[in-house]
């Protein structure tokens, strides 16, 4: 898909967040006749899949990759009480973007929006690393974020009128 069809998806999807309804008026549906036809065709009683689609206990054992160590395949259907996981076993850690994963996010993008975006967090950051003492560090790294982004034209001319340069 190009880019093109990529912006056009995300402004219809960004319309359809803000006013659902109108995916409505795109079918060409009116959702009154909807409402009016939840319960007509349904049928009173429902039943189940013939006995033809089910699977044998032995063949769902097969078919997710689980063998039995002695061979006995009955599965309970009484409700295990919750366990914990073992003392060995410890949560894997929230994965937290940093501010420069995000500045990065933002300029993949590639809009207008994403670049206001990244130049806000950036003006943020700066403001961070002169209360803290590392001016040095985010120069360095603004510097390497302006190399890698040396194509993208609108972006370092925002950056430039943002006085990040």
């Amino acid at each position: 898909m190009c880019k093109h069809v990529a912006a056009v998806l995300y402004g219809v999807g960004a319309r359809l967040d803000e006013k659902p309804e109108f995916l409505f008026l795109l079918r060409q549906v009116d959702q009154n006749d909807l409402i009016a036809k939840v319960n007509i065709d349904l049928p009173e009683k429902a039943t189940g899949p013939a006995s033809a689609k089910h699977l044998a206990v032995d063949d769902a054992l097969a078919l997710f990759g689980f063998e039995t160590v002695d061979g006995n395949t009955e599965i309970s259907n009484t409700k295990m009480p919750p366990s914990s996981p073992p003392a060995s076993v410890k949560p894997l850690p929230a994965q937290k973007c940093t501010d420069w994963e995000e500045i990065e996010n933002s300029i993949a993008l590639r809009s207008v929006s994403g670049y206001t975006d990244a130049i806000d967090r950036l003006t943020i950051l700066r403001r961070k690393a002169s209360n803290q003492k590392k001016k040095k560090e985010f120069t360095r790294r603004l510097h390497t974020l302006r190399q890698r982004h040396e194509r993208k034209k609108r972006l370092l001319a925002l950056m430039d009128e943002a006085g990040l340069s």
